[in-house]
């Protein structure tokens, strides 16, 4: 169970994504859907700095994002997060989660990155790049929202593959701060 003053501070940047969620279900393009938004991320960790600026923190970023969905839960928005909805055929489950939500959250990182290009372990077969190629296919970079997640991942320029292409020339949301994950 996070600490409440991480889903404080989630709460507080999903408050901050809740407009361009919004913004995006009115697109005209928007079809009549289940859920707000679909989460895409990785489930690698990396090290950041502490608030020291010295000690490396360790973030999970499954975690992170499961912090982050609760936040966007608590500020009324419907969710698909894998954790949650993730029963029976991955494939279809993912295909029926981008399809059935109005806007698809890109949680970035350099491995997503690398996953999506599919140079990560799992090659073309990548399951973030199964549904980042999708949710482009399905929602158009209209209704993409990227959310930076890991410091070292913030220059666009360096955003390369279908991630790069789609998304690199876009504004992001930047939720890296160290207090929000140094009390996993």
């Amino acid at each position: 169970v996070p600490a409440p003053k991480s889903v404080a501070v989630a709460t507080k940047h999903a408050v901050t994504v809740a407009p361009a969620v919004k913004a995006a279900e009115k697109s005209p393009t928007t079809s009549v859907s289940g859920y707000d938004v679909f989460l895409s991320h990785d489930w690698g960790k990396f090290t950041i700095k502490g608030k020291d600026g010295k000690a490396g923190v360790e973030i999970q970023n499954h975690d992170r994002v499961k912090r982050i969905n609760e936040g966007l839960k608590a500020v009324g928005l419907e969710t698909w997060f894998d954790e949650d909805r993730m029963s029976g055929n991955i494939n279809d489950q993912m295909v029926s989660g981008i399809d059935n939500s109005s806007c698809f959250l890109a949680f970035i990182t350099n491995n997503y990155i690398l996953k999506v290009s599919g140079e990560g372990p799992n090659g073309k077969a990548d399951n973030c790049k199964k549904e980042f190629e999708y949710g482009e296919r399905r929602k158009t970079a209209k209704r993409m929202i990227p959310i930076l997640i890991e410091p070292s991942a913030w220059n666009t320029k360096m955003w390369k593959g279908s991630v790069g292409m789609c998304l690199g020339g876009e504004l992001y949301f930047k939720m890296d701060e160290a207090d929000v994950w140094e009390d996993n």
